[in-house]
Parts: C-alpha cells; sequence; structure tokens
C-alpha cells in the first residue's frame, strides 16, 4: 500500500529511511563487551535477504508491518504487534491471554503522560542456527525501551533468572511484554514486565 508520500517527495516510498531510534538501537546493541570484536552486518529490511538469516545470529528491530522478516519468526508468538490503520497506531495483540491479562495492550496519551508497551522475543534461528532477537514497540520511544531493556543487565537479570528458574535452570528462549510511562516526552519509569511466555528450546 502506498502512502501518497510518493507525489510529495520523489521516490519517498522506496528510499531507505530510517528512523533516529533505530540508529541508536543498533549502536547500543553493537557497544556492548561481548560484541566488540564480533563482526556486525546491518541490512535495510527491502535488502535483506534469506541468506541473512542463516547467519549465526540475527537482531530484527520493528514489527510484522514494518519488517516482513519479523513474521517469519513472529507469526507463532503470542504478543503480536499490529497496527491500528484508523486510529494510526501501533498496538500489541495478547493472542492468549491467561488470568489477569488483557487481550490488547493499547499505548494512550493525554498531552501530558503517555503509556507505551515494547516487546523482546528470543528465538531460535532458521533450521536452529543461531537465535534471533525481536525487538518490537508501540512507539519509537517503545522501541528504545524493548532495546534499554535487553542491554542493561540491572533491568533484565531478575526476569532472566526467574525465567531460568521456572525451566529447571536453563534459559530457554521467550517473549515478554513490557510497558512505561511518560511524561511530558520524557521516560519517567523503568521498563515493567507485563506479561511473559517461555518457549522450549528445539531437541
Amino acid at each position: 500500500m502506498k502512502s501518497g508520500l510518493g507525489k510529495l517527495l520523489f521516490k519517498f516510498d522506496v528510499s531507505h529511511l530510517t528512523g533516529l531510534y533505530d540508529v541508536t538501537n543498533v549502536a547500543q546493541l553493537a557497544s556492548l563487551k561481548q560484541y566488540r570484536n564480533a563482526i556486525i552486518s546491518i541490512r535495510f529490511a527491502r535488502d535483506a535477504n534469506i541468506h541473512d538469516l542463516l547467519k549465526e545470529n540475527v537482531v530484527l528491530i520493528g514489527s510484522r508491518h514494518t519488517d516482513p522478516w519479523v513474521e517469519r519468526f513472529g507469526a507463532n508468538l503470542n504478543f503480536d504487534f499490529s497496527y491500528d490503520y484508523t486510529q494510526k497506531y501501533n498496538y500489541a495483540v495478547n493472542r492468549k491471554p491467561k488470568p489477569g491479562e488483557q487481550l490488547e495492550y493499547r499505548p494512550t496519551d493525554s498531552g501530558v503522560e503517555s503509556v507505551d508497551y515494547a516487546g523482546v522475543a528470543l528465538v531460535p534461528g532458521l533450521y536452529h542456527r543461531g537465535n534471533v532477537l525481536i525487538l518490537s514497540a508501540t512507539s519509537l520511544a517503545g522501541g528504545d525501551m524493548a532495546c534499554e531493556f535487553i542491554t542493561n543487565e540491572r533491568l533484565c537479570s531478575h526476569f532472566l533468572e526467574a525465567i531460568a528458574a521456572e525451566s529447571g535452570g536453563r534459559s530457554p528462549y521467550f517473549e515478554v511484554l513490557l510497558r512505561t510511562v511518560s511524561y511530558s516526552g520524557r521516560q519517567t519509569t523503568t521498563p515493567e514486565v507485563v506479561a511473559y511466555r517461555t518457549i522450549p528450546r528445539p531437541q
């Protein structure tokens, strides 16, 4: 579906446009000490191909409607980030809610206080080669929250220890839905775990 912006800006709909938050997220991930000596390749979603996904580890930033490669790994996840074309915003769908969980998690913005949601999923790579990390969100700030959560040991260590204990001491694959509150455009709460699911490791 073309947005119509191509009529205003020549070839806008086929240009390589990347948001600032995506760039800073990549920089934050690449700065982790575990990857300082690693060879990192960055691909625009439209230019990526199946061979890129066969590498040892892959990070996908976006949701199914912004990055088609997420569909390949996220189609069976419980938390799905969809787009409301009427209201013009992203929201999170809880496909199989557990007691106390909501069916949908929609962002809110009163002009002063805003609530955003983000998702982090770690799943097996194609043919069980390596791992795929998927960062999705209801907003640009939410994407920043997802990256901050997974790269900040202080924020995610308790969660990772808890799901490892549930799985008999071995860290499983997982997906987690996060929530944060911002005031006047500034995030004022640390990411809160709203819900999560563990994914058994392939045998």
